[in-house]
């Protein structure tokens, strides 16, 4: 990866969390981490992130949600948005996942270099 990209990293599981953001900034992201997706949309309003992995079930305001609202951020194009989930299954949730404008989604648990290869996918599906 040429460019480091700024990631926007949100789960509830704080251990996940810090985890994921070892791996992913090991992996050559900037990541920025938050327990919950209304610190996490207040970050990305002031400086725009280039892609988000984002909890779907989260207490608050949830990761569809989440999504949601990343896609109409403004100024600009959409933030990409890959999902994460222990809970949803790709069947019951996938027209709602893409009504919320996830891109992807990882099904928990995963190992960290999954999550890093998916947003690489996703962010080079972006640039074309």
């Amino acid at each position: 990866m040429t460019r480091r990209y700024k990631i926007l990293l949100v789960d509830d599981d704080r251990g996940l969390l810090e985890e994921l953001s070892e791996a992913l900034a090991a992996a050559g992201y900037e990541v920025e981490s938050f327990t919950d997706g209304r610190a996490a949309l207040e970050a990305a309003a002031a400086d725009r992130p280039d892609i988000a992995l984002v909890d779907l079930k989260m207490q608050g305001l949830d990761g569809f949600r989440t999504a949601e609202a990343l896609s109409r951020l403004e100024p600009g194009p959409p933030v990409p948005v890959v999902a994460m989930t222990g809970y949803y299954t790709r069947r019951e949730d996938e027209s709602r996942m893409k009504a919320s404008g996830i891109r992807a989604c990882l099904f928990k648990p995963f190992p960290a270099e999954t999550a890093a290869r998916k947003l690489h996918t996703v962010l080079q599906g972006e640039r074309r």
